[in-house]
């Protein structure tokens, strides 16, 4: 399955920046910079992201932002 980027995901799966932020925990702020590349996440959190998101977010879509 190809790799989306967060946004696409979250507004795919109807998911607002609260919900995420409860997953993974981070602030809501911060999953906000997150989705809009704002803020790139360590290793650490994009591997958690990769995990509450099925592997449709990976650490390779971060990169090539």
């Amino acid at each position: 399955m190809a790799d989306m980027q967060l946004s696409d995901h979250m507004a795919r799966e109807g998911l607002k920046d609260d919900d995420l932020a409860l997953k993974i925990p981070r602030s809501r702020a911060t999953i906000s910079r997150y989705r809009r590349r704002k803020q790139r996440p360590s290793l650490e959190i994009i591997k958690e992201i990769e995990r509450v998101t099925g592997g449709l977010v990976t650490v390779d879509d971060w990169v090539s932002q």
